[in-house]
């Protein structure tokens, strides 16, 4: 049986995935949306495919980690691919707190806003590019709320599979 690999180790390689997950966002997008919108190729519904990649890569990680017993791995990963599903309503709520405070709590509200947005590449160019396949306001609708279902249908059924691993070992 192979030697387990260390927990640094495992959340460093749960993070990477977790951001090479993200970043694949890019390529099935064709943009990269920071504060302005760079196309870098008409990738047209092809993004439909990442809510797909995103619930294998969550079911794939949970049953490596019940195999191998890394659950740092499990658990790094699992929040690595969920911090850029919350980033929208987190910076929501900051853009909230920076128009409505004032000096100290505006100051480190920007901060974290600021620190923040690199994490909403990915969700922002999957809404964007969304949006530009099925430009009919209900269609857009559907899809948005299709690739949310499958999305955590995958992160539920990766930490199901994860818990009924580990009763059974």
């Amino acid at each position: 049986m192979k030697e387990k690999k260390k927990i640094p180790v495992q959340v460093i390689f749960g993070i990477l995935l977790g951001l090479s997950v993200w970043g694949s966002s890019i390529l099935l997008t064709g943009k990269i949306i920071i504060f302005e919108e760079i196309e870098l190729y008409s990738s047209g519904a092809l993004v439909l495919v990442f809510p797909l990649l995103f619930s294998a890569v969550c079911v794939l990680v949970s049953k490596h980690a019940v195999k191998s017993g890394e659950k740092a791995f499990f658990v790094s990963t699992t929040i690595s691919l969920l911090v850029p599903m919350i980033a929208p309503a987190f910076l929501l709520l900051l853009e909230i707190i920076i128009n409505s405070q004032k000096d100290f709590v505006r100051t480190v509200a920007n901060w974290f806003y600021l620190a923040f947005v690199p994490v909403y590449i990915g969700p922002s160019s999957i809404i964007t590019q969304l949006d530009a396949a099925f430009p009919d306001r209900a269609r857009f609708v559907a899809a948005i709320v299709a690739c949310v279902i499958v999305m955590l249908s995958g992160l539920i059924a990766s930490v199901v599979i994860f818990k009924k691993g580990g009763e059974n070992s």
